[in-house]
């Protein structure tokens, strides 16, 4: 499965007829076209890419996709995670890139147990002969961490990721937190308020109402957004 972040013109579903490797394919279809043959120079059968294996036409296609994201990247073969901006081994670097500012790549990071880092010339970022990155020691204790960290935690991580949509800010966390809530495309910040108010029916954990930042609109109790948890981590920092 590749994890990356979206580009303004992306391949979709209806756009691969005749698959990527087609003659007559625009320089848009090349990370695409790169991301299968590394899938296939590592010996594995099948490729996926949620820009065009999800038909995004269809409602029920796509509510499934939302809510089977999480498991799916769990229970992939291997994940391999496209940093489009970067050039280079360094990890400090790599944290730059824009893929760790997105809503979705989160559950992308946290989720598989195999994964494998490139830079923008498909390029390993990890070198040595490790199969799976995740298990190199200069990334293993961040990344271990990352996927140990508490809800309110997560909160925080998820506090500085951007998404095309409003509600997505919220839908990119269902998986992560393993939440059946159904996703309502046009409901806008109350997507927020209801993960929010699910998990606290879950985990019993009232701390969560404590955050810094605009209330939302139908309930002030509620943010509009995991923004606040940012603010109540930086509060924190100011003596």
């Amino acid at each position: 499965m590749l994890s990356h972040k979206w580009d303004v013109s992306e391949p979709l579903f209806n756009e691969l007829p005749h698959g990527v490797f087609a003659s007559g394919l625009p320089p848009r279809f090349s990370k695409l076209k790169n991301f299968c043959e590394v899938v296939n120079c590592l010996g594995l059968g099948w490729a996926w890419c949620d820009t065009c294996c999800i038909n995004k036409e269809s409602s029920a296609e796509l509510e499934e996709a939302i809510t089977s994201m999480f498991r799916w990247y769990r229970e992939s073969a291997l994940t391999i995670v496209y940093f489009s901006d970067v050039s280079g081994f360094s990890r400090e670097d790599l944290v730059k890139s824009k893929w760790f500012k997105r809503g979705w790549t989160l559950q992308e990071l946290l989720a598989p147990r195999v994964m494998r880092f490139y830079d923008q010339t498909w390029t390993p970022c990890v070198r040595g002969p490790e199969y799976n990155h995740k298990l190199v020691p200069e990334w293993l204790d961040a990344l271990q961490r990352a996927t140990t960290i508490p809800v309110y935690e997560k909160l925080r991580w998820a506090s500085s990721r951007v998404t095309q949509r409003t509600e997505d800010l919220a839908y990119c966390l269902f998986g992560i937190f393993d939440l059946s809530l159904q996703p309502q495309y046009g409901e806008g910040e109350r997507a927020f308020g209801r993960l929010l108010v699910e998990l606290i029916r879950v985990t019993q954990d009232t701390s969560l109402l404590d955050w810094i930042g605009k209330r939302s609109e139908r309930c002030s109790i509620l943010p509009v957004g995991p923004s606040g948890f940012r603010e109540v981590a930086l509060s924190s920092t100011v003596t």
